[in-house]
């Protein structure tokens, strides 16, 4: 059952997670993992999963965080899949609505930081994410409407077995995923799957421009925004910003 608290526009819906309708994101708690990190294969797990493969850990429920973007608006896509065409292995890339990714620090709260700029590519050193840095002036951050990283709300998977319910991005920790597992809660748009993809990411630790990531355990918030535009994976259709004119 959904949380009465789902009435209001900005409200603590389950245990570390926030959800802010009138701004159109969902906020969780969480913790920075560290390094060194070898390579990267998800941007955010559950504790006690993939701390070895990831940049934060989240403190909420996968299933917490699913409720939390369907109450923001969202309709889940599907995680990536793949089946046999013949004698050939058809790969399904994730679909789902877009998605913006962001740290927020608590000694900075008014300067969200894209989270694709701590991921780097392995082989060039590019970040994930190019977003340019505001200037040193600059009062506050302005998300950008499209802010990178092309993330998904793919929605994971829901498995029976053992005469019990499974959601497998809590069962395997697969909350925010660079490369494709399958059951990941928030994907993106790549055909790349997990087997292989340690050879692509790793940690960015220290962007040009951004903010340093804290200290190991350091902890801080990761917002999730709706990305403003027409999504054909959106059953909402075209999402404008509050207060837009048609």
């Amino acid at each position: 059952m959904l949380p009465a608290a789902a009435d209001v526009d900005v409200a603590e819906l389950f245990p570390s997670v926030t959800l802010d309708r009138a701004a159109g994101h969902v906020e969780v708690r969480g913790h920075v993992i560290g390094g060194p990190v070898e390579w990267l294969e998800l941007l955010a797990c559950r504790p006690g999963t993939r701390e070895h493969e990831s940049v934060v850990t989240l403190d909420a429920r996968a299933e917490h965080l699913h409720a939390a973007l369907l109450l923001l608006g969202l309709t889940p896509g599907t995680p990536a899949d793949a089946h046999w065409q013949g004698d050939t292995l058809v790969q399904i890339p994730p679909r789902g609505p877009g998605l913006g990714v962001f740290f927020v620090f608590d000694d900075a709260p008014d300067r969200p930081v894209p989270a694709g700029v701590y991921v780097a590519d392995q082989a060039t050193n590019a970040p994930l994410n190019p977003a340019q840095p505001p200037l040193p002036e600059a009062p506050a951050v302005q998300i950008p409407a499209d802010p990178g990283g092309g993330w998904l709300f793919a929605g994971s998977r829901l498995v029976e077995a053992r005469e019990r319910s499974y959601f497998l991005a809590e069962e395997n920790g697969t909350l925010i995923s660079l490369v494709n597992f399958g059951d990941d809660l928030i994907a993106r748009d790549t055909s790349q799957a997990a087997d292989g993809g340690n050879g692509l990411w790793t940690l960015n630790p220290a962007p040009e421009g951004w903010p340093a990531l804290p200290a190991a355990g350091t902890a801080l918030t990761v917002r999730l925004t709706r990305v403003w535009g027409a999504s054909e994976d959106d059953a909402h259709g075209p999402l404008e910003r509050p207060g837009q004119p048609r």
